[in-house]
């Protein structure tokens, strides 16, 4: 919704991984945020975990949080918001910073150049898999907190 409203969208994510399933997974799911013309970057340079958000130069959010049901239901995670401009302001230009020194611009035509079909059917089993994890890992959980 953001970049249909003309807002610039950045995500960076870990080029490399310690948990290789996961990583196809997300590659996976690199088409839907090709279709939704978000800009995604990799960074090379180590296996990241921790999240960090900034919006309008106003807002910083930076945590553990996985935005999925093991997060939510089972996992003990926690942000820490800050409404703070300076602060906001500080974070969005070392995140460009990274962005412009460490990080490798992944792109629609890259990712179709790199990867092949049998490695696309890969992916989406990969993707599958990490779902059905998540499922089975929450479905106790949810049920309970109803």
């Amino acid at each position: 919704a953001a970049v249909k409203r003309g807002v610039t969208v950045k995500v960076i994510v870990a080029g490399i991984s310690d948990i290789m399933l996961a990583k196809h997974a997300e590659r996976y799911i690199y088409r839907w945020i090709f279709k939704k013309n978000i800009q995604l970057y990799e960074y090379p340079n180590t296996v990241l975990h921790a999240k960090l958000a900034t919006c309008d130069y106003k807002f910083v959010t930076a945590g553990s949080y996985n935005v999925n049901n093991i997060s939510a239901y089972v996992s003990i995670e926690m942000n820490l918001d800050v409404e703070n401009e300076a602060f906001a302001r500080h974070i969005t230009t070392e995140l460009e910073k990274i962005i412009a020194e460490d990080c490798t611009l992944i792109t629609r035509e890259d990712y179709n150049t790199k990867f092949n079909v049998i490695q696309y059917a890969w992916q989406y089993v990969c993707y599958e898999i990490i779902r059905l994890v998540f499922f089975l890992f929450t479905f106790y959980f949810k049920q309970r907190k109803k």
